[in-house]
C-alpha cells in the first residue's frame, strides 16, 4: 500500500499525461483491443451489466456493446469525459479502494491496465469481487515501480484473491504481448466467477 501524497502525486501524472498525449491515445485503443480479445469482450457483452474499473478516458465500454455500463476512475479528465456522457455511460469520480455495493452489483467488473496506479491492488481486486460476479482481469507485470506507476504487480499478487476466495477461474494466461512499434511486456490475464453455493 502507497502513501496518500504518493498516490496523489501518481494521480497527477497520470492526469497530465492522458491529457497532453492525446496524439498516443489512437495506439491506446489498439493495445486494449488486444486486451478485449484476450478477455473474450471484443464482440461485446450486450446482455451484461459491467463495472470498469479504472477505466481511464478511453475505456472500453466506449467501444464494446453491454447492457449497461459504469466507468469507475478518481480522475477528472476533463473534455475527455465528454464522450461517456455521449455513450450513456454512468461515470463514478471514487477510487476501486472506495468502491461498496451502494455503487451497484454487477454481472461483471473489468479491471486491465490500472492496479499498477493505486493505492492498494489488493482491496480493489476484493472489491470487484464484492460487486460483480464475474471479474475479468489483465495488467502489464514485472515493470519496476516510475513516476505514475506505484506498484511492480506479479500474476502472484494478481491472482491471489481470486484463488483464497475460491473463486471459480474461468481462464488464467501469463505471457509476453509484442506490439511492434507500440511497445511489448510480460501481463497477467485472468477470467474468475463466483462459485455458486
Amino acid at each position: 500500500m502507497t502513501t496518500l501524497d504518493t498516490w496523489n502525486e501518481a494521480q497527477a501524472w497520470e492526469k497530465n499525461w492522458w491529457l497532453n498525449a492525446r496524439a498516443q491515445h489512437s495506439s491506446e485503443i489498439l493495445k486494449t483491443s488486444y486486451v478485449a480479445r484476450l478477455l473474450f469482450i471484443d464482440r461485446g457483452l450486450p446482455d451484461k451489466t459491467v463495472i470498469d474499473i479504472g477505466c481511464g478516458p478511453l475505456s472500453l465500454l466506449l467501444r464494446v456493446p453491454v447492457r449497461s455500463g459504469v466507468a469507475l476512475d478518481p480522475i477528472n479528465f476533463e473534455d475527455l469525459e465528454g464522450a461517456y456522457t455521449h455513450k450513456g455511460i454512468k461515470r463514478l469520480l471514487k477510487t476501486g479502494e472506495e468502491m461498496t455495493t451502494e455503487d451497484g452489483h454487477f454481472d461483471e467488473a473489468w479491471i486491465y491496465n490500472c492496479l499498477q496506479h493505486v493505492q492498494d491492488p489488493t482491496q480493489i481486486l476484493t472489491n470487484a469481487m464484492v460487486v460483480a460476479d464475474t471479474v475479468r482481469l489483465f495488467e502489464w507485470t514485472h515493470i519496476p515501480p516510475y513516476q505514475g506507476h506505484l506498484h511492480e504487480l506479479t500474476a502472484e499478487i494478481l491472482f491471489k484473491p481470486f484463488h483464497a476466495a475460491h473463486w471459480h477461474v474461468a481462464m488464467e494466461a501469463t505471457g509476453f504481448l509484442d506490439y511492434g512499434i507500440l511497445g511489448a511486456g510480460r501481463y497477467a490475464a485472468g477470467i474468475y466467477q463466483r462459485t455458486k453455493s
